[in-house]
């Protein structure tokens, strides 16, 4: 007897158990998408989603009021929700859990109009003049200013040079500037360039004036005389390079002078010119113990020429002396 009571004991406290567990108490579902107080644009249409903690759902949809509760079963996910005008639509969820309703957090979300359509883009402005400065004739080492007008609907310039014949492989940017200086023309023939007029459509490209560089005679270089007894140092960039030194003869009567290379890393050439850069018979030019003499008649002056195979300096002792030849010491 004891046996049986001790088993019915056993089994009432199983039944209590289970029916204890069956009975926990579930939480109300959340609401996880969409984000609350998100925003979409009028006429797109959205989900709302919820976690999963019931086997039924209503659910109620705010659009200017709460509509009615709509049987959803179960449904984690309300698809096809929109607004065709600005305002807010709200969403709730009521799942049943443990033989009563729960309610879950309300999301908003915000429908707005569309922004208007943007306006259409600029036209493509029209190629820009391009002028330059100073006129024909032009020397190598002159300074070259290119300028141009501003065509309208322009934002942006770009300048490209032309170097002998050759194009630069880029455009450079020069912002809303209508003027830029080229000063490095030493070594150049010719020189030429091209402005573009750009904006978020395109560009327009201005004509291409062609600047041909003349190389300046001896006379236009307004060289200072050399000096006796002083000494003088320069440099070739290589073997396209000239550089000229000024000698003058104030006096009534012929006179000699010298030259005497103390430095050479140019590998220098030096010959005497006339003021036009020819050279002639009677400019005499004699190479004597490592030093260069000529004559020089009265009043007149000569250009001593100095040409290198490759870049480097040099530096030279200039004397006068009254023989001719040279014969002398210094």
């Amino acid at each position: 007897m004891k046996n049986i009571k001790t088993k019915i004991k056993v089994i009432l406290l199983a039944v209590v158990l289970t029916l204890s567990g069956a009975s926990q108490a579930r939480a109300a579902t959340t609401i996880f998408s969409p984000a609350n107080y998100a925003t979409y644009t009028v006429g797109a249409n959205i989900s709302f989603s919820w976690y999963d903690t019931s086997d039924y759902y209503y659910i109620s949809i705010w659009n200017d009021s709460w509509g009615a509760w709509q049987d959803w079963g179960n449904q984690t996910d309300f698809t096809g929700v929109t607004r065709n005008n600005e305002g807010y639509i709200g969403t709730q969820v009521a799942s049943w859990e443990n033989n009563q309703w729960e309610y879950s957090n309300v999301v908003w979300v915000w429908f707005q109009n569309p922004p208007p359509p943007p306006p259409p883009p600029p036209p493509v402005p029209g190629g820009p003049t391009l002028n330059r400065a100073p006129n024909d004739p032009v020397y190598q080492g002159d300074a070259v200013n290119f300028s141009w007008d501003y065509p309208a609907n322009t934002t942006d310039f770009y300048i490209i040079y032309r170097r002998n014949g050759v194009w630069d492989s880029s455009w450079t940017w020069v912002g809303t500037g209508q003027s830029q200086n080229f000063s490095n023309t030493t070594s150049l023939n010719d020189l030429s360039a091209q402005v573009a007029a750009c904006n978020v459509s395109g560009c327009g490209y201005s004509n291409q004036p062609v600047i041909t560089l003349l190389v300046k005679t001896p006379s236009q270089l307004n060289l200072t005389p050399l000096t006796s007894g002083n000494s003088y140092s320069d440099s070739l960039s290589g073997s396209s390079d000239i550089k000229y030194n000024k000698v003058t003869n104030t006096t009534n009567s012929d006179q000699t002078y010298t030259i005497r290379l103390t430095t050479d890393t140019a590998n220098t050439t030096v010959s005497l010119v006339d003021a036009n850069g020819n050279s002639s018979a009677s400019d005499n030019l004699i190479f004597n113990q490592g030093r260069i003499a000529f004559k020089i008649s009265a009043v007149s002056e000569r250009y001593l020429k100095f040409t290198g195979t490759q870049a480097g300096s040099y530096t030279f002792v200039f004397n006068r002396f009254r023989l001719f030849p040279y014969l002398e010491a210094p």
